[in-house]
């Protein structure tokens, strides 16, 4: 599944309310991998998605791919 289109309709939806990380993990190179390296230790699937409050606190974690509406359901899952 290809997650730039769902990503990107979500994160409109709830950029303001948690952070979304999504990282190519072939691109180890990358700034956002080498900040969240620790965290993407922790699954070898391709999208590993993670949800971060403000803070930097993980929320939620998923691998594998998801349409906006299960990016959406399980976020509203551990928002308030």
């Amino acid at each position: 599944m290809q997650m730039a289109p769902q990503m990107a309709q979500f994160e409109s939806k709830f950029q303001d309310k948690v952070n979304i990380i999504d990282i190519d993990l072939d691109k180890k190179d990358s700034p956002d991998y080498k900040k969240y390296e620790d965290v993407l230790r922790r699954s070898n699937s391709i999208p590993f998605t993670v949800w971060m409050d403000k803070s930097g606190k993980i929320l939620a974690e998923e691998a594998g791919g998801m349409s906006a509406e299960q990016l959406e359901t399980k976020t509203k899952s551990f928002l308030p």
